[in-house]
């Protein structure tokens, strides 16, 4: 009878063990297809489970999406290598009132948007919630193509962005860490990337928003905007500008802005959130870079601006700023008001291995606008000519 007894209990312990495991094999992430099981983009997102992936037939869905779950939302089929082939689109219709895509707080773990197209629409993504984009074509929002509000952050990569009606991405209120690589920003009609740098929402610990591997083009203000909110504390937000090109701006490759002006008047800030910009290509701005306090800029070239290659780089007196080990040529005015360091090269030509082009097209201002000649050719000065590392006035290793 024990013997009996021992089995019958074994017996009811795997019969339990195998409906556990048949209940947790039921909990699988699913595959939603519209229009095939869900007729649109909405109502398959909320049919969704966290975790799910939404799948999207190629056409043209006229929606405007709040994304507020957990998933993956992608395109059947999307081109990563040029995104501008992609064949999803989603159109948020011609109201500045409501945005394309929303993402609201609160949603966890990062939901992904993949492969679409996205047009119109107040912003392209207004999102306070942390999120992937990744091989989208974004053109033609009437305000941002991204905006990123508090509580947003996350990684942005391998997007085109077109035709922006104020900033190609926007940063506001950040508090979260945000990658922004391997973008294609083209012919903003504000910033290629603005940052306000709010102290009523600052991160209560340091966050590094880094941008890098980038190509801003043809801004109608500045490549790259930092707008300072004149307060005299840090606001905990580092950056990370590296290996970048920021191209034809019409006014300053990179700015830093005061008292929450937006519109560049070469204030060149002195703004205290540390910046570092090395590596990068500054090619035929009208301002290479303007201002800062604790800006250290090297192993960058600085080509064929307008006015200045760099301006008021030099903060208040103690400051952290500096330009080294750069590459100077053919700018109108090469450096004036700024800490210069060691290292650096004015009059030699850089040897590009080609020019801007218009591409096939021929005209300028337009998405295959061809800048990737813009790379060093054989037998540049400035090749091997930068440093692997550099020491600030602070003492911190960059």
């Amino acid at each position: 009878m024990r013997i009996g007894r021992g089995i019958l209990r074994l017996t009811v312990r795997i019969l339990i063990i195998v409906v556990l495991l048949g209940i947790h094999g039921n909990v699988r992430a699913a595959t939603l297809i519209v229009p095939d099981d869900y007729p649109t983009i909405q109502s398959a997102i909320d049919a969704a489970s966290p975790g799910d992936t939404i799948l999207v037939r190629p056409g043209t869905y006229f929606e405007n999406l709040t994304l507020n779950k957990s998933v993956i939302l992608t395109a059947e089929f999307f081109d990563s290598a040029d995104p501008t082939h992609n064949t999803t689109m989603v159109d948020g219709g011609l109201s500045s009132l409501v945005d394309t895509i929303v993402i609201p707080s609160g949603v966890s773990p990062m939901p992904t948007i993949r492969g679409l197209v996205i047009r119109n629409g107040g912003d392209g993504i207004h999102s306070n919630s942390e999120f992937i984009a990744e091989y989208n074509y974004l053109l033609q929002a009437l305000g941002d193509t991204i905006d990123y509000g508090q509580g947003s952050g996350g990684i942005n990569r391998h997007n085109v962005y077109f035709a922006a009606g104020d900033d190609a991405i926007d940063l506001d209120n950040m508090d979260r860490p945000l990658l922004i690589e391997y973008n294609r920003l083209m012919y903003s009609s504000d910033d290629g990337i603005e940052t306000r740098l709010q102290d009523t929402t600052a991160p209560p610990q340091p966050i590094t928003i880094t941008i890098q591997n980038n190509e801003i083009i043809g801004s109608d203000e500045d490549g790259l905007q930092f707008v300072d909110y004149n307060q005299p504390n840090d606001t905990n937000r580092r950056f990370i500008v590296t290996r970048n090109l920021i191209a034809n701006s019409r006014f300053a490759g990179i700015g830093l802005m005061p008292n929450q002006i937006t519109i560049e008047d070469y204030s060149g800030a002195d703004i205290v959130e540390a910046i570092r910009v090395y590596n990068n290509t500054l090619y035929g701005n009208d301002y290479g870079i303007s201002g800062g306090d604790n800006l250290v800029a090297f192993n960058n070239i600085i080509a064929n601006s307008t006015t200045k290659g760099v301006w008021r780089v030099q903060g208040q007196a103690g400051s952290n700023s500096v330009v080294a080990y750069s590459l100077f040529y053919n700018n109108g005015l090469d450096a004036d008001q700024s800490a210069l360091g060691a290292g650096n090269l004015f009059g030699q030509n850089p040897l590009f291995a080609s020019p801007p082009n218009p591409g096939p097209d021929g005209l300028w201002g337009t998405v295959d606008d061809d800048f990737s000649g813009l790379v060093l050719g054989a037998g540049s000065p400035a090749i091997d000519a930068g440093v692997t590392q550099y020491i600030a006035n602070s003492g911190e290793v960059v």
